[in-house]
């Protein structure tokens, strides 16, 4: 009521330019009843402030802050743009998690939030988050640095939260594990073979391929450690080790149960994009061109893992290769009859959202609904999409990008930029007949992951599910050369009917897996998929179980001797500390020889009988300090005999 009856809101209203001058201010404020009105004391104490604040402070504090938003992206040599999209994800989010204002006053200081303050709709607007990944990221490494800051007595844990808490003692056994086997992980990853070599492992067309992704820094500065192994040492097929770090149901016993996938080829965390085209995706493009083969080329995965990155690779490599493959074609053609439209290249991109809903990636805005219609052919043809006449590797580039840009794709808790979709890039060859399809499937994801989705992300999760589900029918199903393929269960396996049901066709699945040991069920789950495709299923591997030893905890040591350890030079070098230059030191006497001397023995073989107090101090100081180095030797010794205890 006092502030409502002074001439405050009134000058501040109607004055041109809201404020004029702190002189101003400070006049009103001079003049206004808020000075001659007098409080309880007890009012007083808590509400005006011992020393009024100048106006021109005020105004300045009562600015709204702008804070830039400062970016943490994560960096590191070994993965440059592999983590690129994941990369500015990170970034943007980060951005706005860092300009979240802490607000409000502090408790011991009055309130001055009038009129005069600036609206709330004037103020700076902040950075939407892009990621919710980068907010559950910081409070889980938050809650991890937590947890080892301060003494958790807490000992029933989640698989998750056990690993990162003993993160230490696992990474320990698996580096040692890999030290004993320097074949996994050696970078090889298949240079010595030849680009075909891999192809001719597989089952009625049908190969498994498996990529695991580098670690990224954010995820090491958490804990987490890499617990996938690549070995490609093998003629016949390779292998993919995972180490499942779990504990024992004492929750005190930590073990390590090692789990061998077979694959037809592996590539570990240091192939690039060149091996993947030059061992996996060259073959079926020179088939396409050169034979008119129908080849499929499918990335799977969980979301995060590199799906993306890698179909990127393959795509940008497989432009030129087409073009290469026509031009070396015309160039053997030695009967003169040279035709141009043998080489003819159409493309046609969608994706398919759910089982309902097919979009056109190469129309910015299509009224048409795209619908898929059977041929008599075994041919199922994309209505209402449209079909493009590429002429370049350039052309075909440019093409795929501007479609890329219109998939969907949302934050999830697991990535920033997770794709929501399937992406189907059709390449028609018009002489030979061939079809090279190259799919980048939608991550699949676990329960715990989509667990603060919202309604429209869970129900995106589930249609992707039973996609793939119905993806994994078809591909059994051709792997072990049944007659009958359940095609129509999913518009995702209608658009590839010519794969599952044409003589000669070949399909390649690229499983990608994350090296994490957080993400060890999503791994396991993927490569079982991906073997369940084949039928190599029954051909897993559970490895012997290795029980986990932490490492013993050792003390530095302090190399003291307690005084009756002493020599001569060292209990010369003591006195000299002490500032004891008058005892009368011989190479006889020693710190033994000196601990067994009474206060008059001291005096009269170390002083010449002459000074008594010297020698009633130099006897209380050798005892001192010998009882000083008992002390610390007998904390040692209790630290050592808790850490026998832990390790037995």
């Amino acid at each position: 009521s006092v502030y409502e009856n002074s001439p405050i809101p009134s000058t501040y209203m109607n004055s041109p330019s809201k404020m004029s001058s702190a002189e101003e201010v400070n006049s009103v404020y001079e003049n206004s009843p808020i000075q001659s009105k007098k409080m309880p004391d007890k009012q007083q104490q808590s509400v005006v402030p011992k020393k009024r604040m100048d106006a021109s402070v005020w105004l300045k504090k009562s600015q709204p802050k702008v804070r830039s938003a400062k970016t943490s992206g994560v960096s590191s040599s070994t993965i440059k743009a592999y983590g690129a999209s994941t990369n500015r994800s990170l970034s943007s989010a980060d951005a706005s998690f860092k300009t979240k204002g802490r607000g409000g006053n502090s408790s011991n200081k009055p309130s001055r939030r009038s009129s005069l303050s600036t609206p709330k709709n004037n103020r700076a607007s902040k950075s939407q988050p892009m990621a919710l990944a980068v907010q559950r990221e910081k409070q889980q490494r938050h809650k991890v640095n937590a947890e080892a800051d301060s003494n958790e007595t807490r000992t029933c844990l989640d698989k998750r939260t056990a690993r990162l808490r003993y993160g230490k003692d696992f990474k320990a056994d698996v580096l040692q594990h890999r030290q004993q086997h320097p074949r996994l992980n050696n970078g090889t990853n298949h240079s010595d073979k030849a680009g075909s070599q891999i192809h001719d492992r597989s089952l009625n067309g049908v190969s498994i391929v498996v990529r695991k992704r580098p670690i990224f820094d954010f995820e090491q500065s958490r804990g987490d450690y890499d617990v996938v192994s690549i070995d490609n040492s093998s003629s016949a097929m390779d292998t993919c080790i995972i180490d499942n770090c779990v504990m024992h149901p004492d929750m005190k016993t930590k073990l390590v149960k090692p789990l061998f996938f077979p694959a037809q080829a592996a590539f570990d965390e240091h192939c690039s994009n060149d091996d993947i085209y030059k061992n996996i995706a060259e073959p079926l493009v020179n088939s396409t061109v050169k034979e008119g083969v129908v080849a499929t080329l499918l990335l799977y995965g969980q979301t995060g893992c590199g799906k993306s990155y890698t179909m990127s690779g393959i795509e940008e490599r497989t432009a030129k290769g087409i073009f290469q493959a026509i031009a070396s074609l015309r160039a053997a053609n030695d009967d003169g009859t040279n035709n141009d439209d043998a080489g003819q290249v159409t493309l046609q991109f969608v994706e398919l959202s759910g089982n309902k809903e097919i979009k056109d990636l190469l129309c910015a805005k299509s009224k048409e609904v795209v619908k898929l219609l059977d041929d008599e052919d075994g041919i199922c043809r994309l209505l209402n999409a449209k079909s493009i006449d590429i002429t370049s590797p350039e052309h075909l580039l440019q093409k795929i990008a501007e479609g890329k840009s219109r998939r969907a794709t949302e934050a999830t808790d697991k990535n920033g930029v997770s794709s929501r979709s399937h992406a189907c890039c059709q390449i028609r060859i018009t002489g030979s007949k061939g079809v090279l399809t190259l799919i980048d499937l939608a991550g699949s994801e676990r329960r715990g992951d989509s667990l603060y989705h919202s309604q429209e992300r869970q129900k995106e999760s589930a249609e992707i599910n039973a996609s793939l589900f119905a993806l994994k029918e078809c591909v059994r199903a051709r792997a072990s050369n049944s007659s009958r393929v359940p095609f129509r269960n999913h518009n995702l396996t209608r658009i590839l009917r010519e794969s599952f049901e044409r003589d000669g066709a070949r399909l390649c699945v690229i499983a990608a897996v994350s090296p994490n040991a957080t993400d060890t069920e999503h791994s396991v789950e993927t490569l079982r998929f991906a073997t369940a495709i084949v039928g190599t299923d029954s051909q897993i591997k559970e490895g012997e179980t290795r029980t986990v030893v932490p490492a013993m905890k050792t003390f530095e040591s302090r190399d003291i001797l307690s005084p009756k350890q002493w020599d001569n030079a060292h209990l010369k070098r003591f006195l000299a500390h002490k500032k004891m230059d008058r005892v009368k030191l011989t190479n006889k006497h020693d710190g033994k020889v000196l601990m067994k001397m009474s206060v008059q023995q001291m005096r009269t073989q170390l002083f010449d009988d002459k000074d008594s107090e010297l020698a009633k101090r130099l006897f209380d100081i050798l005892r001192l300090e010998n009882d000083k180095i008992a002390k610390i030797q007998r904390a040692d010794r209790i630290k050592l005999s808790k850490a026998r205890k832990g390790q037995s």
